[in-house]
Order: C-alpha cells, then sequence, then structure tokens
C-alpha cells in the first residue's frame, strides 16, 4: 500500500527565514494558503491509498480534517526529519508498503506530480528523491518499505540520503521536476513564485490569494528592483 505523509510544523515557528520580510501573522497566513493547495492536488491524486498529515498544529489539524485527511497528531516535535520518521513506522504498522513525503510550501504541485513518482517501478527496497531547485534539499522522497533509509532533512539532505542509499546498497533514483523543487522558504524563493504565477494561469491558487491579499507579491515586485 503507498501511503503519503505531509509533515507541519507548529505554525508559531514557521518559515523563521523569512522573519525579516514577512511578520508573524502574514507567515502563518502563507503557509495555511501553500498547504491549502498542496493538500488540494494531493486529494485529487489518484494513486495513494491513504494520506496523513503529521502536526502539532491546531489551525493546521482543523484544515487537514476540513479537507478531509488523516491525521497523526504529534505531542511534541524534535525537528522533521523525526516526526517524517516517526510517522512511517506508524504508517508501517497501518500496512503501507511506500511512503511517500511531500512538504506542505509546495503549492505548485499537480495530482499529476504526485502520480507520476507513485507510478514509477517501486523494487524491493527502493528509494526516490526529488530535489529542491537548489539541489541541496530533498523536497519529496518515496522510500520502499518506510524508512528504509533515516531521514536527514535540512541544508544538504539531497547529498546525505544519496550517501545513505549508497552505503546501504538501496537503488535509487532521482526525479527533477520544477514544481516539486519550488519550496519557499527564502523571499528569493517568493520571487520565483510570483514570476511563476505571473507566466501561468493561477486563478484557482490559494496562494496567489494570500500573496495579493497581504501585499507580498508587490513587495516581491520591489526586490526585482532592488535585490
Amino acid at each position: 500500500m503507498k501511503f503519503v505523509i505531509v509533515p507541519v510544523k507548529d505554525l508559531t515557528k514557521a518559515k523563521d527565514r523569512m522573519s525579516g520580510f514577512l511578520t508573524g501573522a502574514e507567515r502563518k497566513e502563507l503557509v495555511l494558503a501553500m498547504l491549502r493547495d498542496m493538500l488540494g492536488a494531493l486529494k485529487r491524486s489518484e494513486l495513494p491509498e491513504r494520506c496523513l498529515v503529521v502536526t502539532i498544529d491546531e489551525r493546521v489539524c482543523e484544515l487537514s480534517k476540513e479537507l478531509g485527511f488523516d491525521l497523526i497528531i504529534e505531542k511534541d516535535q524534535r525537528g522533521e526529519s523525526a516526526s517524517v520518521d516517526e510517522a512511517s513506522l506508524i504508517c508501517a504498522e497501518m500496512g503501507a508498503t511506500s511512503v511517500l513525503r511531500i512538504p506542505g510550501d509546495i503549492p505548485l504541485i499537480t495530482p499529476l506530480d504526485i502520480d507520476f513518482i507513485l507510478d514509477r517501478p517501486l523494487p524491493q527496497p527502493s528509494v526516490i528523491i526529488v530535489p529542491s531547485r537548489d539541489r541541496f534539499g530533498t523536497n519529496a522522497i518515496l522510500q520502499t518499505p518506510p524508512n528504509v533509509i533515516r531521514s536527514q532533512f535540512g541544508r544538504d539532505s539531497l547529498r546525505k540520503h544519496i550517501e545513505d542509499a549508497k552505503r546501504f546498497e538501496i537503488p535509487y533514483s532521482v526525479i527533477e521536476n520544477p514544481r516539486i523543487g519550488l519550496d519557499v522558504d527564502e523571499p528569493e524563493d517568493l520571487r520565483a513564485l510570483v514570476t511563476y504565477y505571473n507566466m501561468n494561469d493561477a486563478r484557482s491558487s490559494n496562494t496567489l490569494v494570500a500573496l495579493r491579499k497581504l501585499g507580498i507579491a508587490d513587495r516581491v515586485e520591489k526586490l526585482k528592483l532592488t535585490g
């Protein structure tokens, strides 16, 4: 069985690296908008047999329930890697043979992107990785079976995950996907996101609505002149 997990941290700690560009309230609203877009794509995907949001945050729990997602509610958070590994173990106990971890801050992802990863041949064991656009991070990772390698999210996680797969002689592949690759951690990521929206039809994007409502899109445009 193919499960998908979406880890989401406490919103009071969301996007700290943009604290000089966005207020705490703006960061929370933006994170929820991106999560709504990402979960919307996940809900329309066809191949996941079960999808769970992993979080400690009450507002994230409310949004997940509103959209019809199951929850793994954490009592504490010791970092994303620990959250993913513990949730993957729970999924394995529930019958998962593969677990795909995707983050909540990739609002451009589509149902076809998700199904493309899950539809690839999955030898036992195996790891499939989608890197961040700078090729330092890991924006999606499919492990068969769950927890076949340890999670090491953060700076340089792509290299670390590949090295672990090699160390344990686990077949792996790296898939490039620009929509999954664009996660939002820095003001420069917001500029790339707004540029994408300006070039594509994004009328149904909750993230774009939030960017405009909060005036972030205008601020990003000014970054083009000064950044």
